[in-house]
């Protein structure tokens, strides 16, 4: 584990996320997961994201929240959707309206691009 690596304390990576030592135990030990809310920070501590390449819309769409420790609802907002209809496409993978399949793969694409750099 990074932690242990690194010679760090559960109290060290605490300081470093934002939470307390007992939340880190608890992941340690696969008792609760991470918010998404402190992916970002995670990613961060440990220096690269161990998510896999998201393949399909669902996981692009969970990858996208997780990398911005967004909600479901703060999601949907920045996309410009309804968060009932962006929780759904998230679980499904199916967008049944062609123009909002549009408008979301023009969204994950952009923000993409962001992500590596490359212009728009």
């Amino acid at each position: 584990m990074q932690r242990s690596e690194r010679k760090l304390l559960q109290q060290d990576v605490a300081n470093q996320i934002g939470v307390s030592p007992a939340t880190v135990a608890n992941w340690e030990k696969n008792r609760t997961p991470p918010p998404v809310s402190l992916i970002p920070a995670i990613v961060r501590f440990i220096g690269f994201d161990p998510s896999p390449e998201p393949a399909t819309l669902a996981e692009q769409m969970r990858a996208y929240r997780q990398r911005h420790g967004l909600s479901i609802k703060a999601a949907a907002r920045r996309a410009g959707v309804h968060e009932d209809s962006w929780g759904q496409w998230e679980r499904t993978g199916l967008i049944p309206w062609k123009r909002y399949r549009v408008l979301l793969d023009e969204f994950l694409a952009q923000e993409s691009r962001k992500m590596t750099g490359h212009p728009p």
